[in-house]
C-alpha cells in the first residue's frame, strides 16, 4: 500500500506539472514571455521562459495538501517558504530583470529563513560527527544561496537542469527508502521528483519552453534544503549525486576569478557548454546523464553504506 501511495503521489505531481506547463506555454506565448538568445544559452531563437513556475506551483500545492492531510510537519512547510520565495523572485526576474542587489538580498533572506527552521546538520568526518554551531548557520545560508546560484548557472542547455533534479531525487529514493515514506522530508522528496518528471518531457531537446530562474533557482534551493534536512541518505551521498553540477559551476567561477573576469556577466565557459559546442546538446545531455548513473550513483551507494569513508 505504501508503494502504491508513493507511486500515485509521484505520478499525480508529474501529470499536474505537465498540464500546467502546457497551459503556461499558451499563456506565455500570447504575452511574449520569451527568452532572447544570449551568451549563456544554446538556443538560436526566442523561446517561452519562466516555465519553471509550473514546477513550483505544483510543488507548493502538493505540499500544502500533504500538510493538511497530516503527511508533513508544520516545521517542514515553514522551511519550504524559503524556496517558494526564491521561485517568486525568479519568476519576476524572468519577466522583467530585477536589480541584482534586490534579487540577491531576497535570496539571502530566503536561505536564512529556511536554515532557521531546518538548522545545519552535524558534519560526518570519519567516525566523528562535528557540530558547527552558529558557524553552521552562516555556512548553511551560504550553501543554500550558492546551490540556488549554481543551479541557475547550469541551466544553459535543454534538459540539463531538470534531468539533474530527476536523477538526484530518484537516486535518493533508490538508495534510501525504496517505496517507503518514512518522514515528512521523504514526502517532499517524492513531490519534487514528480514535479520535475512532469516538466522533463517538455524541456528535453528541442525544448518547448525554458524553466528560467523560476525553475532553476527554485530547484537549486529546494535541493539544498533537502541535502541539509533529509537524512534518508548520508550528507556525502547527497553531495556526490550533485557532484557534476557543484564541480562544473564552482570550478568555472574559480577559474574566471583567477583570470580577473567579472563573474556576474553572462558567459558560456562551463564544461557542459564547451562540450555542447563540440558534440551537440543531445549528446552532451546523454553524456552527463551516463556519468551520473554509471559513475556518481555507484559512488553515492558506497558513501551511503559506509559514510565513514564518504569524505
Amino acid at each position: 500500500m505504501v508503494f502504491v501511495d508513493s507511486f500515485i503521489l509521484v505520478i499525480s505531481c508529474a501529470l499536474a506539472t505537465h498540464f500546467v506547463s502546457l497551459s503556461y506555454v499558451s499563456f506565455a506565448e500570447k504575452r511574449d514571455f520569451l527568452a532572447e538568445p544570449n551568451k549563456r544559452g544554446a538556443h538560436p531563437a526566442p523561446l517561452v521562459t519562466g516555465g519553471g513556475v509550473a514546477i513550483s506551483l505544483v510543488f507548493f500545492t502538493a505540499h500544502i495538501i500533504a500538510l493538511l492531510a497530516g503527511k508533513i510537519e508544520s516545521v517542514v512547510a515553514l522551511a519550504l517558504i524559503g524556496p517558494m520565495i526564491v521561485a517568486a523572485i525568479g519568476f519576476c526576474d524572468d519577466l522583467r530583470p530585477l536589480n541584482v542587489l534586490l534579487r540577491s538580498v531576497g535570496y539571502v533572506l530566503a536561505g536564512s529563513w529556511a536554515i532557521y527552521w531546518i538548522g545545519f546538520p552535524d558534519v560526518p568526518v570519519g567516525s566523528a560527527e562535528i557540530d558547527l554551531g552558529w558557524i553552521g548557520f552562516i555556512f548553511g545560508v551560504v550553501s543554500l544561496v550558492w546551490m540556488q546560484n549554481l543551479y541557475n548557472f547550469m541551466d544553459g542547455i535543454d534538459g540539463l537542469a531538470i534531468s539533474e533534479a530527476v536523477f538526484v531525487c530518484a537516486s535518493v529514493v533508490l538508495l534510501s527508502m525504496g517505496p517507503n515514506i518514512d518522514s515528512s522530508w521523504d514526502v517532499v522528496l517524492l513531490i519534487l521528483l514528480g514535479s520535475s518528471l512532469g516538466f522533463l518531457s517538455l524541456n528535453l531537446p528541442d525544448a518547448k519552453l525554458f524553466m528560467g530562474d523560476a525553475g532553476s533557482a527554485f530547484l537549486g534551493m529546494t535541493l539544498g534544503v533537502l541535502v541539509l534536512a533529509n537524512t534518508s541518505v548520508s550528507l556525502w551521498a547527497w553531495l556526490i549525486l550533485l557532484a557534476y553540477f557543484i564541480t562544473d559551476a564552482s570550478l568555472t567561477v574559480l577559474v574566471r576569478l583567477f583570470r580577473g573576469e567579472k563573474i556576474y556577466i553572462a558567459h558560456s565557459l562551463h564544461a557542459y557548454q564547451h562540450l555542447n559546442r563540440r558534440i551537440g546538446k543531445r549528446e552532451t545531455l546523454i553524456a552527463i546523464i551516463l556519468a551520473n548513473i554509471l559513475w556518481l550513483l555507484p559512488l553515492a551507494f558506497f558513501a551511503n553504506n559506509w559514510p565513514e569513508h564518504g569524505l
